[in-house]
């Protein structure tokens, strides 16, 4: 009787050990899921001694994965955000893109990147989620640590829009300002960006 209890009692042992197995994947494999960028817009504001400029990103790539619970953000476990420095184009034209090409190192350094570290807060309000993330921006080289301030706004049940702006110091990048007419006409030391990056996760079905 005692042999026999004992097999039963390790026979429910391993099944529910089996169970929690099982649950334990499906929850990594089906919360953590992988997003499709389908909308991104990104503007680079500057001052000049002469004038205020911007210039625009014209290319840019996303990849990580987020968890979108009952059309609810709840976590971004990954986010990696690329943009080639020479995808970025002002409205004054090719000599002020050059001059921008030259501060960034573009030859050397062809691509900016920001890497999620960790999501300090999600905080829901009227129209989505506020967000508050600290991760690695390499610019120019130089690789230093932000804390970015996000809105989520909500457009379905699986697809989110994130929208925020960061002002940044190039000499904080080792970056020089970009000068023009011989030095007589400098940018400013700070730069503000704006982004707008919409995702949709995939949707997924039950499977019996």
């Amino acid at each position: 009787t005692f042999v026999v209890q004992s097999i039963e009692i390790i026979m429910k042992n391993r099944s529910l050990i089996s169970l929690t197995v099982c649950l334990f994947f499906s929850a990594a494999v089906f919360s953590q899921t992988p997003f499709k960028v389908t909308e991104s817009e990104m503007t680079i504001y500057g001052t000049s001694t002469l004038h205020d400029w911007h210039s625009d990103v014209t290319e840019m790539t996303a990849s990580g994965k987020i968890l979108m619970e009952n059309g609810k953000l709840k976590s971004i476990p990954s986010l990696k955000v690329e943009v080639p420095a020479e995808s970025i184009k002002s409205t004054k034209g090719s000599i002020m893109d050059r001059k921008t090409y030259n501060a960034l190192k573009s030859d050397d350094h062809p691509t900016i990147t920001f890497q999620l570290s960790n999501v300090q807060s999600i905080t829901d309000n009227s129209t989505g989620v506020k967000i508050a993330a600290n991760g690695y921006l390499t610019m120019a080289g130089t690789k230093k640590w932000i804390t970015l301030n996000v809105d989520g706004v909500y457009e379905n049940s699986n697809t989110i829009r994130f929208e925020g702006s960061k002002t940044l110091n190039m000499t904080d990048y080792d970056m020089d300002p970009p000068k023009a007419l011989a030095g007589t006409i400098k940018t400013g030391e700070e730069v503000t960006v704006k982004f707008s990056l919409t995702v949709a996760t995939e949707k997924m079905t039950a499977q019996k």
